[in-house]
């Protein structure tokens, strides 16, 4: 990893990001939110929340600070709801899609966007993690890990990629290296998931699930992954709450 190019690496403050913050010491690192004096709790499923969830529009917060336990140098970039809007606009017209699916390509498209105005060429996501690693909450349920892996690994295709590649940019993601590929086919459930107290959710969707709430033991995905992360960064980091891009970004 050491010797691989890297210009700047999308770095969300998630566990998956900042580990490759941590392992590769990249040159800068890019995070992308939305201003909070522009947000307002307007979304149907946070409407009736005093507040915001936990972890909502919360990566700013913690790319600021993997990064400055690392001492990378750290660029944010700071959205109004306009020029997330307009952002939004910009991706409909580049994939002639209105998919939701495009609100999580939000903050990949400017930081990409900003990579390519800088000439910064090879840059570095982590994307695929969560596949890799049983992140995603629907994962929980997949009882033969290799199965799902063999079905599911000749399938993945970045969104980053294609987003990079139409701006000129080399993507990487060093979570579907070979060998990293290798070491995911080879576990096993016990491996990605494990039950652990908590008062806070495992994902940020989970906050919606009152009845996994009340639970003193909730399930956590990438165990693995946080095992290794509790090795190169705090506590606290290895172990956020798996959080989409969307809502991390506060571009939900």
């Amino acid at each position: 990893m050491a010797t691989t190019p890297v210009d700047a690496l999308l770095l969300s403050g998630g566990l998956d990001s900042s580990v490759l913050a941590a392992l590769a010491r990249p040159p800068r690192c890019i995070t992308v939110g939305l201003a909070s004096d522009t947000y307002g709790l307007s979304c149907e499923r946070c409407a009736a929340w005093a507040d915001r969830p936990e972890g909502c529009n919360a990566d700013l917060q913690w790319g600021e600070r993997v990064a400055g336990n690392l001492g990378l140098t750290w660029e944010p970039l700071v959205l109004t709801t306009d020029e997330a809007f307009a952002a939004l606009r910009d991706l409909m017209r580049l994939r002639r899609s209105f998919d939701l699916g495009l609100l999580n390509d939000v903050p990949i498209y400017v930081a990409m966007r900003h990579a390519h105005r800088h000439g910064w060429r090879d840059v570095w996501t982590g994307d695929d993690a969560d596949t890799l690693f049983g992140g995603y909450r629907f994962l929980r349920d997949v009882p033969d890990w290799g199965a799902y892996l063999a079905d599911r690994i000749p399938t993945i295709a970045p969104e980053a990629r294609f987003i990079a590649e139409q701006l000129g940019l080399s993507p990487r993601f060093p979570y579907l290296h070979p060998d990293v590929l290798a070491v995911a086919r080879a576990l096993r459930r016990d491996d990605i998931e494990v039950w652990r107290r908590s008062t806070g959710p495992p994902s940020f969707v989970d906050h919606f699930d009152a009845a996994l709430m009340t639970h003193p033991e909730k399930p956590w995905g990438k165990a693995i992954l946080r095992r290794v992360a509790e090795r190169v960064v705090p506590g606290p980091i290895a172990w956020r709450p798996k959080t989409d891009l969307q809502f991390g970004s506060g571009m939900c």
